[in-house]
């Protein structure tokens, strides 16, 4: 009896062809921005918010509109170093989907967010521009650097994310807000909540836990680089002065950005974990990212 001809998927062609959508999804952002700064000025003015009569257009638009090369290059660059590092942490962990759907959650749906925001505050004037959603992806940072050090250091778990966040909460404190009894308040309290955390997590590593994660190559690299992404980007999205070139920098729907983009991920996950454990089920491809515990070459993209 003959036998039924039929080609088996070529597991190697499928991870490249996955590998090349993965690209092609983070490259369609930044293509959208340059687009629309492209578009005539008259469009452009009509999809910006007019906070005090926002229309439906513009309250989501107005975060992919660009009226300056500084302020698109400011933003390009912000994404081009935010979304690709929180990538790596997130893939290199075995977590992709935890990276995409923060990926479509913050494209999709937080202008509609960071906009009502900005409405409920009612300060006049129009807003604009992509650093609200950045923030966001700032905020998701801190997440997707504990989400790599949870696969790859003995004895940190999600739960001690919040160490960074606060960490994160305290320096802007200090960096963005007027000197004042309630900045200082504020930061310092901000400063001990996170102190608290990291102790946690600290007092949680076995004997040895640093030693045996230093000696993985990459273990160290990617969070060190992620972390110093982290301080930077405190000093360049929350200014001590925010007016520049003749605007004002958003730094309210820039915090609220920041918070809701570590906030709202981590308590989805949080919740998930009560429901069904903390050990969340994998993707079966992605376990070729993960070898022993240790960094894989294979999958990086």
């Amino acid at each position: 009896m003959g036998e039924i001809g039929g080609s088996q998927p070529n597991p190697t062609s499928t991870a490249w062809g996955r590998r090349l959508a993965e690209v092609i999804a983070l490259a369609v952002p930044p293509a959208l921005l340059v687009a629309v700064f492209a578009a005539p000025r008259t469009v452009k003015e009509s999809l910006v918010l007019a906070v005090s009569d926002p229309t439906a257009v513009g309250l989501w638009a107005s975060h992919y509109v660009h009226f300056t090369e500084s302020h698109l290059v400011e933003n390009l660059v912000s994404y081009a170093l935010l979304v690709p590092t929180c990538y790596a942490l997130c893939a290199l962990s075995g977590r992709r989907r935890r990276f995409w759907g923060a990926f479509v959650a913050f494209l999709v749906g937080y202008p509609l967010l960071l906009s009502t925001a900005d409405v409920l505050l009612g300060q006049p004037g129009v807003s604009y521009g992509f650093s609200g959603v950045a923030m966001a992806f700032f905020g998701f940072l801190g997440l997707s650097l504990f989400t790599f050090l949870a696969e790859h250091l003995e004895g940190a778990t999600l739960d001690h994310a919040p160490a960074v966040f606060f960490a994160g909460a305290s320096l802007i404190a200090v960096v963005a807000l007027p000197s004042s009894r309630r900045a200082t308040t504020a930061g310092v309290a901000a400063a001990l909540i996170a102190l608290g955390y990291a102790v946690s997590w600290y007092t949680a590593l076995p004997v040895g836990a640093l030693r045996r994660a230093f000696a993985n190559p990459g273990v160290v690299e990617l969070p060190a680089f992620a972390l110093c992404l982290f301080v930077a980007t405190v000093f360049a999205g929350f200014p001590a002065n925010p007016f520049r070139s003749g605007v004002v920098v958003n730094v309210y729907v820039h915090f609220v950005g920041y918070c809701t983009g570590f906030v709202l991920p981590f308590a989805y996950l949080q919740l998930r974990s009560v429901r069904r454990g903390f050990d969340e089920e994998r993707e079966p491809s992605d376990t070729a990212d993960r070898v022993s515990g240790s960094l894989s070459t294979e999958g990086r993209v």
